[in-house]
This record gives C-alpha cells, structure tokens and sequence, in this order.
C-alpha cells in the first residue's frame, strides 16, 4: 500500500465523528464505570457522536452543503460542526438523563465547547479537525492512564501525517488543532469534573 492510499484510509478510521466513541469505548472499559452504565454510554455515543453525524454528514453532501467528504472548503464546515453542537447537547442531557458517569457528561460539553470554537477560527482559517479529535481522545487517555497515551501519541502523529500527506492541512494547521484539541480538552476536564461531579 503506497503512502497516499495508506494516509486516506487512516483519516477514514479516525474521521472527526469517530472520535466520541473511541472515548466513550475507553472510559467504559477502562473507568470504573458501573456495569449497568457501560452499554448507554457506548449507545450514547454511537448514535449522538458517530452514526447520526454521518448520516447528516451524508444529506449535507447529497445537497450540496459540503462538497467533499474532507470539507476542504474551511466556510463549508460550519453546518457539521453546529450539527455537532446539537447532537454533543442531546448527547449530554441523555448522559444527564440516564445519571452517567461525569466523565461522559464532561466529554459532551468539551464536544460543544471545542466545536463552537472551531466553528469561530474556521470562519478566518482551517484548522485540522482531526487533529483537534485525536488530541482530545489524548487528553482523556491522558486523565486516566498515562502508559496508553504513548499508543495515542503515535495516533496523533499518523493522523497529522495523513491530513499534511493528503494536503488537506498544512503543518501549521495540524499543529494546532492538536495543541487545541489537548489543552482545551484537558483544562475543561480538571474544571468539569469538579463542577459536575
């Protein structure tokens, strides 16, 4: 497999939307999440973060609101991601709803935090949105256990190599959509987690 082919199927597997299941995935083998919780967590998160999304994702493109499926054009982006926003707060008010673990309710809000932001800096520049996903799945791995952040790290850099190797983000690009999608991600879970829990 040559390099471009291997580039576009690693920004396939860790398209933005898959990023909340990975998550959730993590914290509910890896926390200690009840029993009776793991399964609407993962639910959760498969519908509100990942199947819904691409569906939509999908209408937007059969009716001409996105023109490809990397949303090359940075103005195309801003319906997916408040699309994003509305899914991350029924996602959150079902977490509230079924009483699930605060972690859980604290990744939806980063959701929404992180994706109105990227909705403002997408209005004068692209950043990699990608990048920013893969970084907060590293922030979380981060809070929990810092052995398997090793493998997310080397994630993170795959992943900033596909979008610069696909040039659909330059360097600068990726870059700070990791920065932003890890610290933004991580000063939120030290402030969530003490206000929600």
């Amino acid at each position: 497999m040559n390099s471009v082919k291997f580039a576009k199927v690693i920004s396939i597997i860790f398209v933005p939307p898959s990023i909340s299941l990975l998550i959730s995935i993590y914290i509910a083998l890896n926390n200690e999440t009840p029993e009776s919780l793991k399964l609407p967590v993962v639910l959760t998160a498969l519908f509100c973060g990942f199947i819904i999304p691409i569906v939509f994702f999908f209408i937007f493109k059969s009716i001409g609101i996105v023109a490809d499926l990397d949303v090359s054009n940075k103005d195309e982006r801003t319906v997916p991601y408040l699309m994003g926003v509305t899914l991350s707060l029924v996602a959150f008010y079902t977490a509230n709803y079924f009483n699930l673990p605060v972690i859980i309710k604290a990744m939806w809000i980063i959701f929404v935090f992180n994706s109105v932001i990227s909705v403002i800096v997408n209005s004068y520049w692209k950043i990699s949105a990608h990048a920013q996903g893969i970084a907060t799945l590293l922030a979380f791995v981060l809070w929990f256990s810092y052995p398997h952040a090793a493998v997310v790290f080397v994630l993170l850099i795959m992943i900033g190599w596909a979008r610069i190797v696909l040039k659909k983000h330059t360097p600068l690009q990726v870059v700070i959509g990791a920065l932003f999608g890890l610290f933004s991600s991580l000063l939120q879970l030290s402030f969530l987690t003490k206000i929600l829990g």
